[in-house]
C-alpha cells in the first residue's frame, strides 16, 4: 500500500524524508522562536498564529483547514498536478505543529532579543519551507492562493504574497501584536522568503516532479 501511495504522488523515500524534514523544521521553529517570541508570519501561519491568540484555537488545526481549503480551490482553479503532493506535506505539517505544541518550547526564550528570533525564525521557515517546495510540494496554502490571484487578478506571485503578509500582519498588530513586534515580522518574512530561494536554487530537484511556479518572496 505504501510503495503504490508513494507511486501515486510519484515520491520516493529521499522526497518523503525531505519533505518530512522540512515540516519538522518549520513546525520546531513556529513553536520554539516564532510563538513565544510574539515573531509572526504573515499569509496562513500567521493566521493560526491570530485565531490562537484572539479565540484559543490550536494553530495546527486552523493552518490544516485554511490550507486544506485552498488546495480544495486551486484544485478547481489551476488543477496543478502539486496538489496532491502539497495536500500531505500540509497535514505532515500540522501533525507536527500539534506534537511540538504539545511539548511546548524546549529552547530559552527569544523574546527579549527580536533581532534574533527574527533571524533565525526566518531561517527555520525558510530551510523548512524550502525543502518542503523542493520535492513538488507547498509548504502552505498560500502558494495555491497566489497562484490562483496570479491567474484571475494582475498580481504577481510576489506581490500576492506580500498583499496577504501584509494583511495578516497589519490585522495582528491592531490585535496582539505590537508594532515593534510588527517590523521584526517583517524582517523575518524577508528572511524566509530569500532562504527559500536560495533552497531551491542550492537542493537537487527530481525531474519527474510537476511544479508549482516558484515565488520570489513571501512563500512559506
Amino acid at each position: 500500500m505504501l510503495v503504490r501511495f508513494k507511486k501515486n504522488l510519484r515520491l520516493d523515500n529521499f522526497d518523503l524524508f525531505l519533505m518530512t524534514l522540512g515540516a519538522i523544521i518549520m513546525s520546531f521553529t513556529l513553536v520554539n522562536i516564532h510563538i513565544p517570541s510574539k515573531i509572526t508570519e504573515g499569509g496562513v501561519i500567521g493566521l493560526a498564529i491570530l485565531a490562537k491568540s484572539v479565540f484559543g484555537l490550536s494553530p495546527a488545526i486552523v493552518s490544516f483547514i485554511i490550507d486544506s481549503s485552498l488546495y480544495i480551490l486551486g484544485f478547481f482553479l489551476l488543477k496543478k498536478g502539486f496538489l496532491s503532493r502539497s495536500i500531505l506535506a500540509s497535514f505532515t505539517t500540522a501533525v507536527f505543529y500539534a506534537l511540538f505544541l504539545e511539548m511546548g518550547p524546549v529552547l530559552p526564550s527569544l523574546e527579549g532579543h527580536p533581532a534574533l528570533a527574527s533571524l533565525f525564525g526566518g531561517i527555520g521557515i525558510g530551510l523548512g519551507c524550502g525543502l518542503v517546495i523542493t520535492r513538488g510540494s507547498a509548504a502552505g496554502g498560500d502558494d495555491s492562493y497566489a497562484l490562483i490571484m496570479k491567474k484571475y487578478t494582475h498580481l504577481s506571485i510576489a506581490q500576492a504574497y506580500f498583499l496577504s503578509d501584509l494583511v495578516v500582519l497589519l490585522i495582528s498588530v491592531f490585535i496582539y501584536l505590537p508594532w515593534p513586534n510588527f517590523f521584526w515580522s517583517i524582517l523575518s518574512t524577508l528572511v524566509s522568503s530569500n532562504l527559500i530561494s536560495l533552497v531551491e536554487t542550492w537542493v537537487p530537484k527530481p525531474s519527474h516532479l510537476r511544479y508549482p511556479e516558484p515565488a520570489s518572496s513571501g512563500a512559506k
